[in-house]
């Protein structure tokens, strides 16, 4: 359960530079990314968790791996994107996307995860509303591509069977017999042109794997796709109507929330839980494919992490407060500011360090680390947790959530006339294994002297009498402190607080 809500701040102006939106203009063949990040990425514990996944970390280079996908996927042969993510990253995205200077075109709320194929449905649907025929370029927010001019380059080559109704897929150079990837098996092998697509291979186990590599006509499944909405609409109508139906329905049922657009809660959740290959990809027939041996990871385990951070010639990869001696073949990395990790004679082994918990596993079984997620969470069934999340007040980035659509001068005469939205902190109070305390002291705006005793209610736990008496304040005052009644009741609370000892060497 999540509370949003908002702390006033002190007036501050900024200056504003943000870009102007592009306005895709029908009939010129603009593309609009779609990028989807809602998934945990479990497989990178105890870095990547479920309130944080590593989309949002900047596993590869000082950036997130969402940033870096949402530049890559920017220029002028884009639209701004349309994110498709979950109510709790929702600000993470809009935060994210403002510290690279990008502004959405959208932001679609799912109510609750139900794979792929509900997810890009809803943003097909959406974008057919203003140009069915304009071409959308689907992507995971997760993944690393090191030579974006050469993406673009395949993209480009997928754009003419796209607009002709194909089902474009982009399939990888496979480097090596992997197993933790779904293949594409191609009607003939091809290095770089669009080619069609004969089938989708599950995941291989070992031999079958050195076999399609062997082959040659095989290529990695990236779960990167380009197809106009009415082109994938219509498979979704002919292959999969039970997802179609409760999708539209929620779009129908959408609801606008600040800069965000909420699906449908109860439709949405009555759709399949189901990927876009299991839903249409593999029944339909209008299929081509995109070849593509620039670099791609996905990052799907620490091994992956390890291989992009691009070992030394010892195979060692050390990142943050980390050394190594006469170490092979191994990842060190500490996640936390002042912690030193120190690894000493290891050979084939990831260690990945955070405050509160420590990795470490053998290279080779870096996929199985989603088995010690489940096996914690077996541990702790119950355990509760409150999670607090906020920032400063920021008046450039507050726009983009308020008023989405405002320009330059619109934004800057909200904040000449000191709109006292523009000058809030937005936070919220997550609630975990556990229902929050609904208390009067929970309000959607607060001065942020009262934090801390919302967050005391929220979790259930006993005031004691100073907090007591703020919270009467606030009551009495409507979430104000420092301006109620010219600021009197705060001078009165902080007498209260000196004569009991609480503040003391003033």
């Amino acid at each position: 359960m999540t509370w949003p809500s908002r702390i006033p701040a002190r007036p501050l102006f900024l200056p504003l530079a943000f870009p102007a939106g592009l306005i895709p203009i029908k009939g010129f063949c603009m593309i609009t990314p779609v990028l989807l990040c809602g998934g945990s990425g479990t497989r990178l514990w105890p870095l990547s968790r479920k309130s944080f996944p590593k989309q949002f970390a900047p596993l590869i280079g000082e950036t997130s791996l969402f940033q870096a996908s949402v530049t890559r996927l920017s220029g002028t042969e884009f639209t701004p994107p349309v994110v498709v993510t979950g109510s709790d990253f929702r600000f993470i995205v809009t935060e994210q996307m403002d510290a690279i200077g990008v502004k959405p075109r959208a932001i679609l709320i799912e109510p609750a995860a139900r794979n792929t194929a509900p997810a890009i449905l809803a943003a097909a649907l959406w974008l057919a509303k203003t140009d069915p025929d304009q071409p959308m370029l689907v992507a995971p927010s997760d993944h690393v591509i090191p030579d974006a001019e050469a993406f673009a380059a395949a993209v480009a080559r997928g754009l003419a069977p796209a607009r002709a109704g194909q089902l474009v897929t982009f399939g990888i150079q496979p480097t090596h017999a992997e197993t933790g990837y779904g293949w594409l098996e191609l009607a003939e092998s091809s290095v770089e042109a669009p080619v069609s697509l004969s089938r989708f291979v599950e995941k291989p186990d070992r031999a079958r794997a050195e076999e399609m590599l062997a082959a040659g006509n095989f290529l990695w499944n990236a779960g990167i796709f380009l197809f106009t909405p009415a082109t994938l609409i219509a498979a979704f109508e002919a292959h999969a109507p039970a997802v179609l139906a409760p999708v539209r329905a929620a779009l129908d049922a959408a609801k606008t929330d600040l800069a965000f657009l909420r699906l449908g809660p109860e439709d949405f959740g009555d759709a399949p839980d189901i990927s876009i290959d299991y839903a249409v990809m593999e029944k339909a027939e209008n299929l081509t494919v995109v070849p593509f041996g620039a670099g791609w990871s996905d990052l799907g385990g620490w091994d992956a992490v390890w291989r992009e951070m691009g070992p030394d010639a010892t195979g060692v990869a050390t990142g943050g407060d980390a050394l190594a001696i006469d170490c092979e073949n191994t990842l060190l990395r500490s996640e936390t500011q002042g912690l030193e990790l120190v690894g000493i004679g290891l050979k084939d082994t990831i260690v990945v360090s955070m405050q509160d918990a420590v990795l470490v596993a053998d290279r080779s079984r870096a996929q199985e680390v989603k088995q010690a997620v489940a096996a914690l969470k077996k541990k702790f069934p119950a355990q509760p947790f409150l999670i607090v999340r906020y920032g400063d007040h920021q008046p450039e980035f507050s726009p983009q959530l308020l008023d989405p659509e405002l320009d330059e001068a619109g934004i800057g005469k909200k904040l000449m006339d000191y709109d006292p939205r523009y000058y809030a902190t937005y936070y919220a109070i997550d609630a975990v294994n556990f229902e929050p305390v609904k208390s009067p002291a929970v309000m959607d705006t607060i001065d942020a002297a009262y934090l801390p005793l919302v967050i005391q209610e929220a979790a259930g736990i006993p005031l004691d009498p100073s907090f007591e008496e703020q919270k009467a304040i606030m009551l009495r005052c409507n979430g104000a402190f420092y301006s109620c009644k010219d600021g009197a009741e705060a001078r009165r609370f902080n007498r209260l607080l000196i004569d009991a000892g609480i503040i003391k060497g003033l």
